[in-house]
């Protein structure tokens, strides 16, 4: 907003931005985490020992997780953050044994993170303590790790490689064809980047230029696109896509689609941003947590 530039944000977040020259594609603990918990809860049970990468990402879903575990009649256990280089996580495991919670619930990022499911699984743990995830295959993760230390593991996205639509079907088939054999895995981060480009292009076409303030008014006047997730649209009030959501489980290194929802709106960032009533903000919303945003956990 300081230097009124248009800007795409593509990337799965915790929700909360509001601004006017921001549009955000990317799912929010609204659209996927708040499915994931029930869903797994329903499953394995309702105690819940959270894990999460300590930056402003994991901290603030770990606080959607305690929320929506809470919502639904259950109870969260325990809740560790971890720096983006910790590698080592026998002492967290050995936690995790003490506290026999019914799932682990995981928002752990990066690289280094990917040491915690290979150590969970040597210990066994795998086998008896089900991991449900909110980052867990947006950086192909899935593909790193064996298929013993992955399967079971669940998780919600906006987006799967395995979607079986036409359009997504297409949609890989022209990616392969032009990325070669090294091609990686599609998931979310790429599909929400390739989708919000699009999105900005159909909005110049219907403004007829690309300038800020009238390609910002398409953007908000219904526009969308029908892309490999699906159609994408963008929610006027606070400049975040609609977008249908998917959860799924993964069995040999693929994730099977068990469920899904049509049209998901951004209904977390719709309870502290109003862009129609009030345009002129520039501010992100759960920057001191959710109970400072006055949502009660």
């Amino acid at each position: 907003a300081r230097y009124r530039t248009l800007y795409f944000y593509n990337t799965q977040y915790e929700g909360g931005v509001c601004d006017l020259n921001c549009f955000c594609t990317g799912s929010t603990p609204a659209q996927t985490v708040e499915k994931l918990v029930p869903y797994t809860m329903n499953k394995w049970g309702k105690k819940v020992y959270i894990v999460a990468a300590d930056y402003n990402y994991g901290q603030i879903t770990a606080q959607w997780v305690q929320k929506y575990v809470r919502d639904n009649g259950g109870e969260t256990v325990a809740t560790e953050f971890f720096p983006l280089d910790v590698t080592n996580f026998g002492p967290t495991i050995k936690k995790i044994q003490a506290a026999k919670p019914d799932m682990v619930m995981s928002a752990l990022v990066g690289g280094a993170h990917v040491s915690f499911y290979r150590q969970y699984a040597a210990a066994g743990m795998n086998a008896s303590i089900p991991i449900a995830s909110t980052t867990f295959g947006v950086g192909n993760e899935h593909k790193l790790i064996s298929a013993e230390e992955g399967n079971g593991i669940v998780c919600a996205y906006s987006y799967f490689e395995e979607i079986d639509s036409p359009a997504n079907k297409d949609f890989v088939a022209r990616f392969r064809k032009r990325m070669g054999a090294d091609a990686p895995a599609l998931n979310e981060l790429a599909t929400r980047s390739y989708e919000g480009a699009y999105i900005w292009a159909e909005a110049v076409k219907a403004a007829g230029t690309a300038d800020r303030e009238a390609v910002i008014e398409a953007l908000r006047s219904g526009i969308g696109f029908d892309g490999p997730s699906g159609r994408v649209t963008i929610e006027p009030r606070t400049n975040h896509a609609i977008v249908n959501v998917y959860l799924a489980e993964l069995k040999d290194q693929s994730f099977n689609i068990v469920k899904s929802y049509e049209k998901q709106p951004p209904a977390d960032t719709l309870l502290v941003c109003d862009l129609v009533a009030n345009p002129n903000q520039s501010t992100f919303k759960f920057e001191n947590g959710l109970k400072a945003a006055g949502i009660d956990l």
